[in-house]
């Protein structure tokens, strides 16, 4: 019997809807929202310097590649079974 790659996809697809519903809302917040304003945080707790530095270290690397990957992983899961069930299928 020939064993598929389907769980793998089946579990990047699942992370990345986790992750969307439950870390996106929270990124829209704090960069959309809390930021800007000043509601809720420390001045100057998300300004260039620090965002920069984050980005820059290994953990930050890891996270955001992480984060990003697996997000657009459910968009392209998604927007593909949306357009198979439209009659689009690939050749």
């Amino acid at each position: 019997m020939k064993r598929s790659n389907a769980p793998i996809f089946w579990s990047l697809f699942g992370a990345g809807g986790v992750l969307s519903a439950l870390v996106g809302p929270v990124l829209v917040f704090i960069t959309g929202i809390a930021a800007p304003t000043g509601v809720g945080m420390p001045q100057g707790a998300i300004d260039y310097s620090r965002a920069l530095a984050f980005a820059q270290s290994a953990g930050g690397k890891i996270a955001l590649f992480a984060v990003i990957a697996l997000f657009l992983w459910h968009a392209a899961h998604r927007i593909y079974h949306c357009l198979h069930d439209f009659g689009v299928h690939p050749g």
